[in-house]
């Protein structure tokens, strides 16, 4: 018994000793995301208000509905971040708020994995101090960990995956995965299908890795496991969906992606890609160089396959809206690029100061690609404008705690508030703050909350394009809002004006033409010259007429 303890004793220490790599890894690596995220932390999206609406609902007892007393929609991308929203309204906590440590946890999480969970495919720790501050230098990276969005919670619990994987560079035989590390990783992947509908790629790679395995080894119960694990995730989430919804399909996907020829969308997918994804591209090029080339196992070969799914369906379905930063569709796939990515530079050099060297020399080179997004965010981009006041980027970032502690509604919604009759309706192209914070019925006139225009075909090339004005006209809403600048012009004189004249109103969609041509509008509505920001601003909104008595 004294020998078994002695020999526990003199373990220990040793075990401790090869956690200090490790754990300064993750502290460098953590100390330059966090100062890279104070930089960003103003950072103030519309979008994650759309899951709060429905978190706030769903805390209320009203459902998952986007107006209170319709049938609910899935109007949100995210059911977990939907639930993270119910439990901040329920316990009265600011859901922006929450949503950013959330964003920020996740992101400290990636980092944690890279540098603890990866000595298999990266033994030296310096290798895993560079993949880690490849992530902590991303703008894509840490911009969306303090959006208040769920795209870095997504790609934190995916990375979680890359432990339990299994061999990186041996044969299967050589390292065959156990059935209960197989249930874990099914459990998982399952579990991120709650997080963004993308997380099936990750049950679809899984399950494929473990099922050529099973053909090598003949040991098929690693993929029984895994594939039981992940059903009895996906089976009742999505008899939920379909009893709830009515589909499997959200309708943010329908209003973003379908509804154009096929390969307009992939025109348009591989602009994104080559605009917001290009500094991350060469990271994903050495990464499938190694999963493909340098690497044997089966971990390799999965992230190989996830490596080229991401950016193959960020042009399948036409890229990302211009709202969002960087390249927030492959950030799933990013923590896996970054490993593999050092891994090849490791295998390339073969070890030592060349290896030491070129992984700096990657590093540096991709943080000077970072400089434009940086740059684009600092200037004002998809920023709070408020964020550039004197005092710099820290002084900004403690002002923007201080509203998230105490917010305040937006000027536009305090006036809706008061100026909308009781029972009446909105319409506005903005889902997110607005509707939000005004808690009013709202006609969602991009489609992304309403199953007609989701539907619709597109009329323009890109993202959030769908309109028809005649639809939301017939919902006679009390409020017509949008991004406008009218400079005067009478609302019965809009009709006569040419496409390009109307361009320069700010109606650079053919919808936006259309409402602007409408009859109805012309008719029933007159601008509302007491708006918020709408005399010379950016927004006009057009309100009804009350008929005459």
């Amino acid at each position: 018994m004294g020998s078994q303890d002695s020999a526990a004793e003199a373990r220990r220490p040793r075990r401790e000793l090869t956690l200090l790599p490790s754990l300064g890894a993750f502290l460098v690596s953590a100390g330059l995301f966090l100062a890279h995220a104070a930089f960003l932390f103003p950072l103030h999206l519309d979008d994650p208000y759309i899951t709060f609406r429905y978190g706030r609902n769903l805390a209320r007892g009203d459902g998952l509905v986007w107006n209170v007393g319709e049938a609910p929609v899935e109007g949100f991308t995210s059911h977990a971040w939907v639930a993270l929203a119910a439990l901040a309204e329920a316990s009265g906590s600011p859901p922006l708020l929450v949503a950013k440590l959330a964003g920020l946890a996740a992101g400290l999480l990636v980092l944690a994995v890279l540098a603890f969970g990866t000595r298999r495919l990266l033994p030296n720790a310096s290798d895993r101090l560079a993949a880690a501050l490849l992530l902590a230098a991303s703008t894509s990276f840490v911009s969306m960990s303090v959006s208040g969005m769920e795209n870095v919670a997504f790609a934190a619990a995916a990375s979680l995956l890359i432990p339990l994987l299994g061999p990186w560079d041996a044969p299967d035989a050589a390292g065959q995965v156990t059935p209960r590390r197989a249930a874990l990783a099914g459990l998982l992947s399952g579990l991120l299908v709650t997080i963004r509908p993308e997380g099936h790629v990750f049950v679809a790679v899984l399950l494929g890795a473990l099922a050529f395995a099973a053909r090598e080894t003949r040991e098929r119960r690693p993929l029984v496991a895994a594939g039981v694990a992940a059903g009895a995730v996906l089976v009742p989430f999505h008899v939920f969906r379909l009893a709830t919804f009515g589909s499997l399909v959200p309708l943010t996907y329908l209003a973003k992606h379908t509804g154009e020829p096929f390969l307009e969308r992939v025109a348009s997918g591989l602009r994104w890609l080559g605009e917001r994804g290009g500094p991350l591209l060469p990271i994903f090029f050495l990464a499938l160089l190694s999963a493909l080339v340098l690497l044997r196992g089966r971990a390799a070969r999965a992230s190989a396959a996830l490596l080229a799914v991401f950016p193959a369906y960020a042009v399948a379905v036409g890229g990302d809206s211009s709202a969002f930063p960087g390249a927030r569709l492959l950030l799933p796939a990013l923590p896996f690029a970054a490993a593999l990515a050092v891994a090849a530079v490791r295998r390339v050099t073969g070890g030592g100061v060349r290896a030491a060297a070129f992984s700096g020399l990657l590093l540096a080179s991709f943080a000077l690609a970072q400089v434009p997004d940086m740059t684009s965010l600092r200037r004002g981009l998809a920023l709070d404008r408020r964020s550039g006041a004197a005092g710099g980027p820290a002084r900004a970032a403690f002002d923007h705690l201080a509203e998230l502690l105490d917010p305040r509604p937006l000027r536009l919604s305090s006036y809706l508030v008061v100026a909308t009759p009781p029972g009446e309706r909105i319409a506005v192209p903005w889902a997110g703050r607005v509707p939000y914070e005004t808690g009013l019925a709202t006609v969602d006139m991009l489609g992304l909350n309403d199953a007609h225009i989701a539907r619709l075909p597109k009329l323009d090339r890109g993202v959030d394009v769908k309109y028809d004005p005649d639809y939301v006209l017939s919902k006679r809403p009390w409020y017509v809002c949008e991004n406008f600048v009218l400079g005067g012009v009478p609302v019965t004189a809009l009709a006569r004006l040419s496409d390009d004249q109307l361009a320069r109103l700010g109606a650079f969609r053919a919808g936006q033409r259309a409402l602007l041509r409408s009859p109805l509008l012309a008719r029933d509505y007159e601008v509302d010259g007491g708006i918020p920001n709408s005399a010379g601003g950016s927004i006009t909104c057009f309100r009804r007429r009350e008929p005459a008595r």
